[in-house]
């Protein structure tokens, strides 16, 4: 079913230089996550581009995920996986040196590296992973939300969704409020969806209302197809 544009996924950050690691420690202070990190000195900077310059190295994944499955056939040389339980804890051993790189989707590798520029980058991707809206089997709309995907990505505006959520940290971005449509009045039905607002960037709640990458593809979907949506 093709619902979503791909994102490659199952990347791999690295710290890019020792400076920005060491003014990681200034810029912190006291408290909050960080601190659990903060009484060590940052090992040496670490250029990760390839599969390669993985032999050796520590990488963080997080508890239960099929990272490290998926790698282990194609780089046997990983000196160690250690397992996190949250993203934050294992991008902060990233950023103090504990680890070498870490594995992670693309939109969440995207928005971490868009926080920190100076330390963190998308080293390579090694596995394709594929985003979608799920309906019920044999509905109809399937194939229609499908077609109006196919027609954002074609125009580029599923990749203005995408820098919009993934790459930036703009605290000032809502959903867009279409109106170039001027018989768009919402009577071809309703789009009742159902999402995990802890999924940032793709779907989470802010300002008291939802945000996301996911979010705001779905309307964009809706007022194309002149329906409403319901979350």
């Amino acid at each position: 079913m093709f619902i979503k544009k791909t994102f490659l996924s199952c990347l791999l950050l690295g710290a890019a230089t020792l400076t920005s690691l060491t003014s990681c420690n200034d810029q912190e202070g006291s408290g909050g996550l960080t601190s659990l990190f903060s009484t060590e000195e940052p090992a040496a900077p670490v250029e990760i581009h390839s599969l390669a310059d993985l032999e050796g190295k520590r990488v963080g994944a997080l508890t239960g995920g099929m990272f490290p499955t998926v790698l282990k056939p194609l780089q046997p040389g990983i000196a160690e996986y250690r397992d996190y339980n949250y993203t934050q804890l294992m991008m902060q051993a990233l950023r103090k040196g504990k680890i070498d790189a870490v594995l992670e989707d693309e939109p969440i590798a995207l928005l971490w590296s868009a926080y920190y520029p100076e330390e963190l980058y998308l080293a390579f991707t090694y596995a394709d992973d594929h985003y979608s809206f799920a309906t019920r089997k044999g509905d109809p709309l399937n194939a229609r939300i499908s077609e109006v995907i196919r027609q954002l990505e074609q125009s580029g505006e599923l990749e203005q969704f995408k820098t919009k959520w993934c790459k930036s940290i703009d605290q000032s971005r809502r959903i867009t409020k279409w109106t170039h449509k001027k018989d768009y009045d919402g009577s071809a039905g309703i789009i009742r969806y159902a999402t995990d607002v802890s999924q940032v960037p793709m779907a989470y709640q802010a300002y008291n209302e939802l945000m996301g990458m996911d979010i705001e593809v779905l309307n964009r979907v809706a007022y194309e197809l002149n329906m409403k949506v319901e979350m």
